[in-house]
């Protein structure tokens, strides 16, 4: 009973042997990760928008005021590993922590 070969990575190029210059395998494809929708694929080469130069671009002012880390309109669903909010602790925290000590201040 003859043996088989063992079991290689590169998938072997079915049909006749490409030119000279085009690799003769190709790598196996990660499969897709399931319950997610198919990638789209971009058909041919895309164009892209034009870039303004620099001297074009408008300068945008700096606005530093305080704004939630998110908005509060937004519906937050948590994850099933996610089980933060089922367990209600509630610590003092002067109790674990005592305050600072003054700091030594040397004249």
């Amino acid at each position: 009973m003859p043996r088989r070969s063992p079991p290689t990575p590169l998938r072997l190029h079915q049909g006749p042997l490409p030119l000279r210059g085009k690799p003769k395998h190709t790598m196996p494809s990660l499969p897709r990760p399931a319950f997610h929708r198919p990638i789209p694929i971009a058909q041919g080469p895309a164009s892209r928008p034009r870039a303004r130069s620099i001297a074009e671009q408008d300068e945008p002012t700096l606005n530093l005021q305080s704004s939630p880390s998110s908005p509060a309109s937004e519906h937050f669903v948590r994850g099933p590993w996610d089980h933060s909010a089922s367990i209600k602790v509630s610590i003092d925290i002067s109790a674990v922590l005592p305050p600072p000590k003054q700091a030594a201040v040397f004249t």
